[in-house]
């Protein structure tokens, strides 16, 4: 399950965040994606830590909006996405289509 969580949490991060989703909405997504998932190597606590740092931003109380979404990215760059190697048509074919090519 960590494997899944941690491709969702990459997802998150390509997807949402990079392209200017709402913080909170992908900070409480990241919280989402590891409790469902089981995934205990603190991006919990990390998300939930920021989305209090996004709330001091959007009320001009502390800090950027942009620092946030930087911090939110470093935070989950720690996901990359895995390389996905296909097999080819001939592998395909001789029994194995999940074989991976090489």
């Amino acid at each position: 399950m960590n494997l899944g969580g941690r491709w969702l949490l990459a997802i998150l991060r390509e997807q949402f965040v990079a392209s200017g989703e709402g913080l909170s909405w992908c900070a409480t997504k990241a919280i989402d994606f590891a409790r469902a998932t089981e995934l205990d190597d603190g991006i919990y606590e990390r998300a939930a830590l920021l989305i209090d740092h996004i709330s001091l931003a959007e009320y001009k109380l502390e800090g950027s909006l942009a620092e946030c979404r930087a911090h939110l990215l470093k935070t989950l760059s720690k996901y990359p996405l895995p390389p996905v190697t296909l097999a080819t048509a001939s592998q395909a074919f001789r029994g194995n289509c999940l074989r991976t090519a090489g």
